[in-house]
């Protein structure tokens, strides 16, 4: 059998050669072309005007009940314009449950129309807060777990502002049972005093009343105790002295100032005064 290929033959082949390198070259080509038209899309889609958060008002927040929208958008840390598609979510959530104010958060992205989605829980404040740090007081919030606030970041009406007032270096020892117990006593407690954690004092409707190291098995005896002692007939003396709940089975009276106690005369026994 004759497997030679003549002339003709030849130089079809070559021919058909050559035309399937120019069908490769080209497919290569449209693919470059194409693969060039994505990546230069999508830079231009991040760097279009339409897809930017060029102002504050682009991010919405919600589920914010203290905290103030500009406080939430200050802790996200956004420079503008910021394009939408280098925006990380995971990483301003990490930002916000960073800052102590906020317990939960969820940020989620929006391309038409451009805007950024947080939503937040926020930790309500409970008392007012004076802390002393190297003589110098700075005044903020506690939330009922003891987490420090930052006054400036909450929108509170004057009606709003906790009642409840905290003095000391740092966050009362066992302060999230007191705050319980202080919401469910019998008598109003209107300051907790713990500069001295082993003398604690609290400002109530019937005057100064020390109730010593905080003792989760002591205090809602101690404001019960309070709380019967309300009714004395010379409750004026309690301007001038500390009804002493130490021990709430053997109420004293301590007098300030230097000043003698003054006998309070109560249906119930009266109390000791601290010689």
């Amino acid at each position: 059998m004759n497997t030679s290929f003549t002339n003709e033959e030849l130089r079809d082949r070559r021919r058909q050669l050559r035309k399937e390198r120019q069908i490769r070259t080209l497919k290569v080509s449209w693919q470059v072309l194409l693969l060039g038209g994505i990546v230069g899309g999508v830079i231009w889609g991040v760097t279009r005007p339409d897809w930017t958060i060029s102002k504050p008002q682009q991010v919405s927040i919600a589920g914010n009940q203290a905290l103030t929208e500009s406080a939430v958008r200050n802790m996200l840390g956004l420079r503008y314009p910021a394009s939408l598609l280098q925006i990380e979510p995971q990483a301003l959530n990490a930002k916000l449950l960073a800052q102590g104010s906020v317990v939960k958060a969820a940020v989620h992205r929006e391309l038409m129309p451009p805007r950024l989605y947080v939503q937040i829980r926020d930790r309500l404040p409970v008392a007012v807060v004076d802390r002393t740090i190297n003589s110098k007081v700075t005044k903020g919030l506690l939330d009922e777990t003891g987490q420090w606030l930052p006054l400036t970041s909450y929108r509170l009406k004057a009606e709003e502002v906790p009642k409840l007032r905290l003095i000391g270096s740092q966050s009362c020892p066992g302060w999230s049972e007191l705050y319980r117990a202080i919401q469910q006593s019998p008598v109003q407690v209107s300051e907790v005093n713990c500069q001295d954690s082993l003398h604690l004092t609290l400002a109530t409707e019937i005057g100064m009343v020390r109730i010593g190291e905080f003792d989760r098995t002591k205090i809602y005896k101690q404001l019960q105790k309070a709380h019967e002692l309300r009714n004395w007939q010379q409750s004026t003396a309690l301007k001038n002295a500390i009804v002493d709940l130490e021990n709430p089975q053997s109420p004293k009276l301590q007098e300030i100032g230097g000043k003698p106690a003054i006998p309070i005369i109560s249906e119930a026994k009266t109390p000791t005064p601290i010689r």
